[in-house]
């Protein structure tokens, strides 16, 4: 066996001797006896320190040296070997290798790899804007909701010259109560041919899996596609402003007050479970209970129905001692028990003002400040009176 240069502890030992060490060490015999044995002048605790390293009859690629094989550890099989390192820059014939040149392979991958996928993700962008037509309307074309959302996404997003957005996360106002009415403006917008993804997205904010690509709404930034884009921001404006508003809205506005009111009482609601350790997954049964409740009630009136059912299902889940899921379901049921309480007995509903944790939302500001002009009025007058007067 050929070896590197020893250390001078190691130094008369010769060829044959240098093997009977090593075989030694490997085995595990105790150090005090190989020194004892080997006649070496040096403390147990060195003697790995001092072991001779073998020549791996290979040259780094890293460097262009030639390489050692260093020990396995003390009690290995026989038919494991050491690590064959480059003595001169540290490189390893290992996986695990840290060495410079290895940083620098690792980085060239990565960047490769990187550019790959984000070459993958803007074709995906490109495909999935493809899929709709471009909006061809104009602002009687569009349904209230719609010019709702476009306007509220504008307003989040500041949209520049080149009709290019900021992300939505980037508002200081959020877009919507809830996650889901967000996501489902964003996919209606969509689909009309109003936004699309920007090729000017953070990398961070989509992906290729298995499930295709898959972007988050609140990171991507969005692109107005319509030629007039930003026009169309100014006609909805001018429409609220001056009150000439296409025919349609009229008729439509009880509907997308309900479906704001709807969204700002489950907002509250999933709070108040929240903040007790509930998680309800009825989501059907808490529809229901909370389009009874706005029959008759304003959103700031279900806010109170809503938390003395959250503080009843907190007391139910002291005394009975029962699971957290059902309480969570006993809380919807005692909202609307209260709800009914108060209907039955005539009470006077004073109604809580908004929960500073949960903010107005950008599609309130704009519904019933910039189109219907009533204000908070949308948050404390009962929605159902409206709908049962256009009925």
């Amino acid at each position: 066996m050929t070896y590197a240069p020893v250390h001078p502890s190691i130094a008369h030992l010769n060829a044959d001797a240098l093997d009977a060490l090593v075989a030694a060490y490997v085995s595990g015999t105790s150090a005090s006896a190989i020194i004892q044995r080997f006649k070496i002048n040096i403390a147990p605790s060195r003697l790995r320190s001092i072991m001779p390293l073998r020549f791996a009859n290979q040259v780094c690629e890293a460097c262009g040296k030639g390489m050692v094989q260093g020990l396995p550890q003390r009690g290995a099989s026989a038919d494991v070997q050491g690590v064959i390192r480059c003595p001169a820059c540290r490189h390893e014939l290992t996986t695990a290798c840290r060495c410079p040149h290895c940083r620098r392979q690792i980085a060239r991958r990565l960047e490769a790899e990187r550019a790959i996928r984000l070459a993958k993700i803007k074709e995906a962008i490109v495909a999935e804007r493809d899929r709709y037509p471009t909006w061809g309307g104009t602002v009687d074309d569009m349904p209230l909701l719609v010019a709702v959302s476009y306007l509220a996404l504008c307003r989040c997003c500041q949209p520049d010259e080149l009709q290019l957005c900021m992300p939505l996360e980037s508002s200081d106002i959020p877009f919507a109560p809830t996650t889901l009415l967000q996501d489902e403006m964003v996919q209606h917008l969509r689909k009309l041919g109003l936004i699309s993804i920007s090729d000017h997205s953070s990398p961070d904010a989509s992906q290729l899996d298995a499930r295709g690509f898959v972007f988050n709404p609140d990171k991507v930034r969005w692109q107005l596609r319509a030629e007039s884009g930003l026009t169309l921001t100014s006609a909805i404006e001018s429409a609220g402003r001056t009150g000439s508003w296409p025919a349609r809205w009229g008729e439509e506005a009880a509907g997308v007050w309900m479906l704001v009111a709807m969204a700002e009482c489950r907002q509250y609601f999933d709070h108040c479970a929240r903040q007790r350790g509930f998680h309800c997954e009825s989501d059907h049964a808490i529809s229901v209970m909370l389009t009874n409740l706005l029959q008759d009630m304003s959103v700031a009136q279900c806010y109170r129905a809503i938390w003395f059912g959250a503080r009843a299902a907190a007391d139910f889940l002291v005394r009975s001692r029962c699971s957290r899921p059902h309480a969570a379901n006993y809380m919807i049921g005692a909202c609307q028990r209260w709800a009914d309480h108060a209907r039955a007995d005539c009470w006077n509903v004073v109604p809580f003002k908004r929960n500073f944790d949960l903010p107005r939302s950008m599609i309130s500001y704009v519904l019933f400040d910039v189109i219907l002009k009533i204000g908070e009025c949308g948050f404390t007058e009962p929605v159902g009176k409206m709908l049962r007067a256009s009925a």
